[in-house]
């Protein structure tokens, strides 16, 4: 777990609630929790895109007051390169040359909105059932809203996210389950710092700090600078969570 992920982790953590944090990446996890309450800061090595063992994972929990889908992949890829294994499904590269032959891609449907989904579902039912009202919010990216080059399927991805964040919003309304959704701007995960960026006029020149990557030609002037600068989305983020 790691950038807006972690901030958010920490920050609803500092303002008192008891988080159950998610992520494959066991030792990032394992810096989060390191000097916390483990009553308030739990935490759960688990690859989201994995459908059945996530649910059963939201299952096992206590029925939550809210929910943060934040969990987000992507490969630099033309559109016209784009394959189903990128989009939707893990496959074994047998062809691999590496020591570890057996590779498997990300998949970035399952990891950034089915995934989404399927936590929604498993939490807002739990919710209703309980009798329990809260809140749920789905971190999408501005990226669902602006063509980048390179980013059909993360795009993809974001712009269903803000469907589905429209559609259970109704659905779940009337539960007391309140939804919202999210667009921050591109951060880096962790160091060296890349780009982050708000933008608003389309027609502006993008710059840089650091090592820019041709995938972000196109986007909009904006700030620079690494994981801990998106404060803003994080503040509003938790504040909704905590308004249950």
């Amino acid at each position: 777990m790691a950038g807006i992920g972690r901030l958010l982790a920490e920050a609803l953590y500092d303002a008192g609630a008891e988080v159950h944090a998610v992520s494959k990446t066991a030792s990032r996890l394992g810096s989060l929790a390191e000097g916390r309450d483990p009553a308030r800061m739990r935490v759960y090595p688990q690859d989201v895109s994995r459908w059945a063992e996530l649910k059963a994972l939201l299952e096992s929990m206590p029925v939550m007051h809210g929910l943060v889908n934040n969990a987000g992949t992507n490969i630099l890829e033309r559109a016209e390169d784009v394959t189903e294994e990128t989009l939707d499904t893990y496959v074994f590269n047998l062809d691999c040359k590496q020591p570890s032959f057996f590779f498997f891609p990300p998949s970035i449907l399952n990891t950034n909105l089915k995934s989404a989904i399927n936590a929604c579902q498993t939490v807002a039912r739990r919710m209703r059932d309980s009798g329990v009202p809260g809140s749920i919010v789905n971190v999408s990216s501005q990226a669902s809203l602006v063509g980048l080059e390179n980013h059909l399927s993360y795009t993809a991805s974001k712009a269903g996210m803000d469907g589905v964040t429209r559609v259970m919003a109704v659905e779940f309304g009337p539960n007391n389950v309140r939804r919202s959704g999210q667009r921050p701007t591109v951060s880096a995960s962790s160091p060296p710092p890349t780009l982050t960026l708000s933008f608003s006029d389309q027609d502006q020149q993008h710059k840089s700090h650091g090592d820019s990557d041709p995938a972000w030609e196109g986007l909009l002037e904006g700030r620079s600078g690494g994981a801990d600068d998106p404060k803003d989305p994080v503040e509003e983020v938790c504040r909704y969570v905590l308004m249950f």
